[in-house]
């Protein structure tokens, strides 16, 4: 069980509605309310971007994702304790997979939102009953788990617990899965394998007594069957072409902020070098000009000079300043014509 749960911070106050908005139901939300700044940009959101650059928009999403995971239990459950479809505090691992995100990924777009004070974490707050209306990485997140909402001993962080649960959601009956559940012996993933396996047979009608696989599976081990197994590539595979789409997008925003900064940078140098020059009579100008011109190896920006490029006017700037600042012009250089 996770040691601290992630919390929806203010969630009563801006995003519980009152009860007379949704006649009286104590059920889950249809929806979830989002102050509408449009087409200024709250306070907020732009906390949240200047936190997160363009990871800020990818946390945005996850924040209203997180607000559906919220608002997917019952009024007497929502307190906006993120949690999953079993009632546990839901880490990164969890929200990943309903997100088909990477663990990574969330875990720096959660630090995000932690930063901004969207969310924040508090101890996990005693025991919870599996079948709080949750989302599963199966369903939508506003349906509700009927199955997981019937009677069960133990507290959801008992591997146990856990695994009969599993094992009702499945389809199997109360009497039919807690012998299953003491069989596994507290390993829930196996469970956890057994009932997807089961769920992809039985899609494909290939599934004979579901009691009957279930307990083999968990007896033996069974690996994921091929519809699983393609399942969960295609996931990290999407999740991986994300993540590098998302890293090259950083690259790229990286990279023009720092050709801004350069350019910022030319230009305030420029400023500086005009001022320093600007500080000059009109006839030391003109002969530090010459100056510089003369010093230049082998003539080149003599011969630039003449096609007046940017490059050989910043160039004739730079060794002007240089002389001036080094008061290295000598005075009985000859004048040379424009």
């Amino acid at each position: 069980m996770a040691e601290h749960v992630y919390i929806v911070s203010g969630w009563k106050n801006r995003y519980e509605p009152a009860e007379r908005l949704t006649n009286g139901s104590k059920s889950a939300l249809k929806f979830v309310k989002l102050n509408v700044f449009a087409p200024k940009i709250g306070p907020g959101f732009a906390d949240l971007m200047s936190h997160g650059g363009l990871k800020g928009f990818a946390a945005f999403g996850l924040f209203c994702k997180m607000l559906e995971m919220v608002g997917a239990n019952p009024r007497d459950q929502r307190d906006g304790r993120i949690l999953d479809h079993l009632g546990q505090p839901a880490d990164a691992n969890y929200i990943s997979r309903i997100t088909i995100s990477r663990p990574s990924t969330v875990k720096k777009l959660l630090g995000i939102l932690l930063e901004v004070g969207w969310i924040t974490v508090g101890p996990e707050a005693g025991e919870r009953r599996a079948g709080v209306g949750q989302a599963s990485p199966d369903r939508p997140l506003t349906e509700q788990n009927s199955n997981l909402n019937s009677n069960s001993n133990g507290s959801v962080g008992d591997p146990t617990a856990r695994a009969a649960a599993m094992l009702r959601e499945v389809g199997l009956s109360e009497a039919d899965a807690d012998p299953l559940a003491k069989l596994a012996d507290g390993n829930v993933e196996r469970v956890e394998t057994a009932c997807r396996n089961a769920k992809a047979l039985r899609s494909m009608h290939k599934l004979g007594s579901l009691g009957g696989y279930l307990r083999r599976a968990i007896e033996q081990g069974f690996e994921p069957v091929p519809a699983v197994a393609k399942a969960d590539s295609e996931v990290e595979g999407r999740a991986k072409r994300a993540e590098e789409h998302a890293q090259a997008v950083e690259r790229q925003r990286v990279d023009r902020l720092n050709l801004r900064q350069q350019e910022a940078e030319a230009a305030a140098g420029k400023v500086r070098d005009l001022a320093t020059i600007a500080a000059l009579g009109p006839e030391e100008q003109k002969r530090i000009r010459a100056v510089a011109i003369e010093q230049t190896p082998g003539g080149s920006l003599r011969n630039r000079m003449r096609h007046a490029d940017p490059e050989s006017n910043r160039l004739l700037r730079r060794t002007m300043v240089k002389l001036i600042e080094a008061k290295q012009a000598p005075r009985e250089t000859q004048e040379v014509g424009s």
